[in-house]
């Protein structure tokens, strides 16, 4: 029984193989390339997917910053109205003196010298009350002015410290209050015979 013949066409069974994997070599770098031109554009685009998260959550803080901005504008102008009440209880305060040191300098007979001078020195805090809420609303305007410019941009710190600052002006406005209402009661006394 005789061999199998290895040559075909004057080919061998070798050459043949040879010849295959040659072709699949070229075969091999086209689809290797096509395969990198492929995978470039997908890491561009999970890059550009990157990008678009931290520009996400850019906007999403600036969002939140707008809102803690808002709140402090809105708190600001509560405060500031709170602070004109006080200075219009002042001045209430101030011209009721004024008209109780008329009514006695009226009297027929001898001035009460002590009653009048007490309604002077009521007249004189009730009137440095008034300036003293005038000007810390004026103040609070400003730091309301400096948060609604949008030009600037706060950061978490800084916005920390302009809340600072305004619980600062509400501390204010209640000794504020308090001491109004403490006058009201000493004017009370000094009214008693």
């Amino acid at each position: 029984m005789s061999s199998p013949r290895l040559f075909t066409k004057g080919r061998t069974r070798v050459d043949e193989v040879t010849a295959m994997n040659a072709h699949t070599k070229i075969l091999t770098l086209p689809a290797l390339l096509f395969a990198g031109f492929l995978a470039i554009p997908a890491g561009m685009a999970g890059q550009a997917a990157g990008g678009q998260q931290m520009q996400g959550r850019q906007q999403q803080m600036q969002a939140q910053q707008q809102q803690q901005m808002q709140r402090y504008v809105e708190q600001c102008n509560q405060t500031i109205q709170r602070m004109d009440r006080i200075r219009e209880r002042a001045h209430q305060m101030e011209r009721q003196s004024i008209q109780e040191m008329q009514r006695l300098q009226s009297r027929e007979g001898d001035v009460d010298q002590l009653r009048l001078r007490d309604q002077t020195r009521i007249r004189d805090m009730a009137h440095s009350m008034a300036q003293a809420a005038q000007e810390m609303s004026r103040s609070l305007d400003q730091a309301r002015e400096m948060a609604q410019n949008r030009d600037r941009t706060m950061d978490r710190e800084m916005l920390q410290d302009m809340e600072r600052l305004h619980q600062h002006f509400q501390d204010a406005a209640g000794q504020l209050e308090d001491g109004l209402k403490t006058m009201d009661r000493i004017r009370d006394r000094i009214h008693q015979p």
